[in-house]
């Protein structure tokens, strides 16, 4: 489903967005609708509402575990550094039942997050200014009055990673606001991961997550996507898989999940890592009937997985490529690096 090991950590970089924009918005949030009042990380309160001081507001929906949000987290606290002796203050909130605050405390902490982080219980915030997906931005004037929502920019689109953005979008929009000028381009698609909503819908099926759902995710997912292994969250509680549900669907949908490229014109490969149309029904029909839990009983056991090294045999030598970790830029691109190792031989081997 979400990813096999054998697979990149980019490809995780680009299992959410869409290129038909299903969620467009149909109408633009009165200001009274754009006001909040939530607990942050720092175990204090935010508030949004009409200042007289205050030039611009961006209210950025981020998500803790999606890999866009992880990626956008250092261009964010530029934009905060650079535009706020201008009078712009940037928010950010969490909208995802998934994320608990522990989650989204650990999400500042491991990328610096340098403007406020609120959480967003129940996704109340999410519904009234219609954000669809992490990240999202909504650029609100002294009025409170939305003048751009959307992406941050194009850097990281689905299946492209660019070394450089060529299109600054919010970054324009406050330059274009902070003016007074109106903005050229005042909505683009956000792309990033669904919002995991709390959804309050009637049980209208009978497979559930204990049965039917969990056997899925055992067989074409956990592999990689539990605790410890190369993705970037885990599948294997029933609140994580109801927070992903959306992006679950989208990315099975799409063919992006389960990460596996070669034709099947061209032979059969043992390995290969196809869904069958049986199992995404399964879980389609689960999602759309309401995500039962089920009994626990009928919880199927998790995988055994091969620890440590997976190739058949164990290497004869291992050698450290270097003393210290090769530190590798958040942003940017890094030239190809040679690491010379002298193995300590005395005889040929």
């Amino acid at each position: 489903m979400f990813c096999r090991c054998l697979s990149m950590f980019v490809l995780f970089i680009f299992v959410c967005g869409n290129p038909l924009w299903a969620n467009k918005p149909t109408a633009s949030p009165s200001p009274a609708d754009l006001t909040f009042r939530l607990p942050t990380t720092s175990g204090e309160t935010i508030e949004l509402k009409k200042q007289p001081d205050q030039k611009v507001t961006v209210v950025c929906f981020l998500g803790a575990e999606c890999p866009l949000a992880r990626l956008y987290g250092p261009k964010l606290n530029e934009l905060q550094a650079a535009y706020q002796p201008q009078g712009v203050r940037l928010i950010g909130v969490n909208s995802n039942q998934q994320d608990s605050l522990e989650d989204v405390q650990a999400y500042v902490k491991k990328y610096k997050i340098q403007f406020p982080m609120a959480k967003d219980y129940g996704n109340e915030v999410a519904d009234r200014y219609q954000a669809v997906r992490t990240p999202e931005v909504f650029v609100l004037d002294e009025n409170l009055k939305i003048q751009y929502r959307g992406r941050i920019d194009n850097q990281y689109l689905p299946g492209i990673s660019r070394a450089e953005t060529t299109s600054n979008d919010l970054k324009n929009a406050l330059d274009q606001v902070l003016s007074g000028k109106p903005v050229k381009l005042a909505v683009t698609e956000p792309n990033g991961c669904f919002i995991g909503r709390v959804k309050k819908t009637e049980v209208t099926t009978s497979l559930t997550f204990c049965k039917e759902v969990a056997r899925v995710l055992n067989q074409h997912c956990v592999e990689c996507h539990r605790k410890g292994e190369i993705a970037p969250f885990s599948l294997t509680d029933y609140d994580e898989v109801r927070g992903w549900a959306d992006t679950m669907l989208e990315t099975i949908d799409d063919g992006r999940m389960p990460p596996w490229h070669a034709s099947p014109k061209y032979g059969h490969y043992a390995n290969a890592r196809f869904m069958s149309d049986e199992d995404k029904k399964v879980l389609r029909d689960w999602v759309d009937g309401g995500m039962p839990y089920g009994d626990v009983k009928d919880m199927p056991k998790l995988p055994a997985f091969r620890e440590g090294w997976h190739l058949p045999e164990v290497p004869e030598a291992v050698f450290e490529m270097r003393k210290q970790p090769y530190q590798i830029p958040a942003e940017g691109v890094v030239e190809y690096q040679y690491f010379v190792v002298d193995p300590g031989f005395k005889e040929d081997k």
